[in-house]
């Protein structure tokens, strides 16, 4: 989710600008791309808090802390 939302946020000129010259029956909503938009931050920081609980040397309590930090962070 993290590679498609930065794919949409980083195109979304250029993606909104085809839709209103061609309009398809298929042009999402301003509501959708809001989704869009919160569904890449999340998967951004969930991917971030992933990697940095991975590895042999992370302890548990290192582990505890990072996933602590991500849910307090979205609350």
């Amino acid at each position: 989710m993290s590679k498609v939302g930065s794919w949409f946020k980083t195109r979304r000129v250029r993606v909104r600008a085809y839709f209103a010259e061609k309009n398809p029956v298929c042009t999402p909503s301003d509501r959708w791309w809001i989704y869009i938009m919160i569904a890449e931050a999340f998967a951004a920081r969930a991917t971030v808090t992933f990697k940095q609980i991975q590895g042999h040397s992370v302890t548990v309590s290192i582990q505890r802390e990072h996933l602590k930090s991500f849910d307090v962070f979205y609350i």
